[in-house]
């Protein structure tokens, strides 16, 4: 779940150059380490070296880092002028020795202030890193409730969708050329959106039984056909039976799984809602809840996790969790939505296989949808932005989702934008996902913004009501995809509204205004939008 402004991605706390300015300022003045750490994703035996940035607002002090519950000295690496803090920083460097493969827990500071505000540090030592299938994948994001059979009455009601209608429905997902199934939250919930969980080891009844489940699971291997479910960590619902058994009394062992300021009713949350308190991820019986409900659904057979929110979680919980994940499901893929900058994404390689590629999102939302950057602004961005990322960290791509207004809408309902925009998604690198719905034309009645995100959960459109051209275009692109070269994208020309790169010996030519597209491989045209 994202936070948002106007109808678009913003991440909190950076909404403004004033924003900005405050948050670097204050991260140059204190002691921030940043999960600076070489490599982030270390073999068996490697060892690791750790950085630590210690500003003028932090008195002199011994800078230090604790493994395993010895403390070992920081050497001082130099320091240097920063115009931001109008002051020096400091830089300390270790180094900590090799490790058998597992998760690594650790801790920096500088006397007795500690780094990123008592941030919990970890790593993951031996990992593979993703599956060979991510990189293939092309993912069909599917609100359940809203998909098959449709039979309510308004907007933010159930539509009565269920496991054994999505079943039902698998050809369409075949149709359209996916071959991963990602769901939004199936568990029980206090909200019709499954973001409020209120038990991790069970399924909404309303979308059928832990059996229907089941059979869906099977369905979906006997196709080929793989599964992600949507994983909510960083919060729970007020419902849930340790968050009510944690304000009945001061004493219960539940009150040390929420961070209470003043117990019973002050307590933090999810973005100031009450109904989602956040769970403290400090408490080690926290984490092994978390992780024993990652492993149960994986032991059902399902194929990866869609780490919602995963800021709002810790380090160390997800290098436990990503080792339990390899332990349950070797070939599990594990991808963090993480609204943040670039370089906070990065933070989470070794923990996670990915990031969803938000900053993408935004780049093609501004560039066929709202029309304000131009062919030159998305090649500048797009060449920084791919050599940004590490070459294995994934980052699935997408035009929408349950929290933004769907592509078609910002476009005006000009279609042609809409398919210009989906051939520069499945062209570039990260895995393609395509919100239910977007394949065969359905939009919205109103913005979120005044009308909110409801507006854009509306039910899957079936029958006549379908653009069966639409959904014929999207399969015809996810067999291009297939048929993509490997190895990265490189720029032929950007000017005006055109923009041409090259994936080997296939050319894509995109014009960005009038949203057109044209797939070539030498004089054959291989495909066209």
């Amino acid at each position: 779940m994202e936070a948002l402004l106007h109808d678009d991605i913003v991440i909190p706390g950076l909404a403004d150059d004033d924003e900005r300015a405050a948050y670097v300022r204050n991260r140059r003045r204190g002691v921030s380490h940043e999960r600076a750490l070489s490599p982030r994703n270390p073999r068996e035996g490697d060892e690791v070296v750790v950085e630590l940035t210690v500003g003028p607002d932090v008195p002199s002090g011994d800078a230090w880092v604790e493994v395993d519950g010895r403390r070992r000295p920081l050497e001082f690496a130099g320091a240097e002028w920063d115009t931001v803090a109008w002051d020096y920083v400091r830089r300390y460097r270790g180094v900590l020795p090799g490790r058998p493969a597992g998760a690594v827990a650790y801790a920096l500071g500088v006397g007795d202030v500690d780094a990123d505000g008592g941030a919990r540090q970890a790593y993951v030592v031996g990992d593979a890193g993703p599956p060979a299938w991510a990189a293939e994948a092309i993912v069909y994001q599917v609100w359940v409730d809203r998909f098959w059979p449709v039979s309510g009455d308004g907007p933010a009601d159930r539509y009565g969708g269920t496991f054994r209608g999505l079943v039902e429905r698998l050809d369409h997902v075949e149709a359209l050329g996916a071959n991963t199934v990602w769901l939004n939250p199936i568990h029980p919930s206090s909200a019709y959106h499954g973001y409020e969980v209120t038990d991790y080891f069970a399924v909404d009844p309303a979308l059928g039984t832990l059996a229907d489940f089941d059979d869906l699971v099977s369905e979906l291997h006997r196709r080929g056909l793989r599964l992600i479910l949507d994983f909510v960590a960083s919060h729970v619902s007020d419902r849930h039976e340790a968050f009510a058994a944690a304000r009945i009394s001061p004493a219960s062992p539940y009150v040390s799984w929420f961070r209470f300021d003043r117990w019973p009713d002050d307590y933090r949350t999810f973005f100031g809602v009450p109904s989602m308190p956040q769970l403290n991820h400090d408490e080690p019986s926290v984490r092994e809840h978390l992780i024993e409900a990652a492993r149960f659904w994986l032991r059902r057979g399902v194929d990866g996790l869609r780490l919602d929110y995963a800021g709002g979680a810790s380090f160390d919980l997800w290098a436990e969790l990503r080792v339990a994940a390899r332990a349950e499901r070797p070939d599990c893929w594990l991808f963090g939505e993480v609204i943040d900058t670039p370089d906070v994404q990065r933070r989470y390689e070794g923990l996670f296989d990915g990031c969803l590629d938000v900053q993408l999102a935004l780049a093609l939302r501004r560039a066929f949808g709202y029309r304000t950057l131009d062919a030159p602004g998305l090649d500048v961005f797009l060449t920084a932005h791919e050599a940004a990322f590490p070459p294995a960290f994934t980052r699935p791509s997408f035009l929408d989702n349950h929290d933004l207004d769907r592509v078609l809408w910002i476009a005006g309902g000009d279609q042609s934008r809409l398919r210009a925009a989906a051939v520069c998604q499945f062209t570039l690198a990260g895995p393609p996902i395509v919100y239910y719905g977007t394949e065969v034309g359905l939009s919205q009645e109103r913005g979120i913004k005044g009308g909110g995100d409801r507006h854009a959960r509306l039910p899957m459109l079936w029958g006549a009501q379908q653009d069966e051209r639409l959904l014929a275009f999207y399969g015809e692109l996810a067999a291009l995809r297939r048929a993509l070269p490997a190895g990265p994208r490189e720029r032929v020309a950007a000017e005006g509204t055109r923009l041409v790169y090259r994936r080997g010996a296939v050319e894509v030519e995109l014009d960005v205004t009038a949203g057109t597209a044209v797939v070539r491989e030498g004089a054959e045209v291989l495909f066209r939008a």
